[in-house]
């Protein structure tokens, strides 16, 4: 008797945290991808300064003084530049992307009805 009481408890506990589990739901993880490109940008143009490379320098290597501009300045970027940018720098993208992601995660909690 005792044991089936114990069990009727433990199985009602259960489904009410299963029912709440359903109730709640964790939207995936968003990154903050403004800040991302604002501390990438302010590292590409630590890397340059680090070469002795002005703006203007850039160009030589197919970029327009305008798009450089853009890029430190935090602007989103393609795969396609982040890859011609660590060409330049003769870095990996794995390197000059690392640590600019801490932080930028936002987790969000929503009730579905």
């Amino acid at each position: 008797m005792v044991t089936d009481l114990l069990y009727c408890r433990t199985s009602a506990y259960l489904k009410s945290l299963s029912v709440y589990r359903r109730k709640v739901r964790t939207s995936p993880v968003v990154p903050n991808q403004q800040t991302f490109f604002i501390r990438l940008g302010r590292r590409v143009r630590e890397l340059r300064r680090t070469h002795g490379h002005s703006q203007e320098d850039m160009i030589s290597y197919g970029f327009s003084a305008r798009h450089w501009q853009q890029i430190e300045a935090g602007r989103p970027i393609t795969v396609s530049t982040l890859l011609r940018i660590c060409a330049v720098f003769e870095t990996s993208v794995e390197r000059l992307v690392r640590g600019l992601d801490n932080g930028i995660y936002e987790d969000s909690v929503h009730l579905s009805r």
